[in-house]
């Protein structure tokens, strides 16, 4: 007895363009442009390294201070009307 695939063709298609636009699309990129200028590439390893220090350290410490503000938010709930609903009855229970 075979087991059914665990992802569909299509979901690892989707994974692959993924990963092509995502990581080789920018590096192909890069060497076109350092082929055409004959830059380094310090600047751009400076810019990924700060998109990622944002993405990892700074949009956290943002997360936090927002739940801090907002003590209302007790489980992860849909970032849309839904918030200011949700902070309303709190305050009024």
């Amino acid at each position: 007895m075979s087991a059914a695939p665990v992802f569909s063709a299509a979901s690892i298609a989707g994974c692959i363009f993924t990963v092509l636009v995502s990581i080789a699309l920018p590096v192909a990129a890069l060497a076109v442009l350092k082929r055409k200028t004959g830059r380094g590439l310090l600047a751009a390893l400076v810019g990924a390294g700060c998109f990622i220090g944002y993405a990892l350290v700074l949009e956290q410490l943002l997360h936090a201070a927002v739940f801090r503000l907002l003590r209302c938010i007790r489980r992860p709930i849909r970032l849309t009307a839904a918030l200011p609903r949700a902070c309303l009855r709190k305050q009024a229970a």
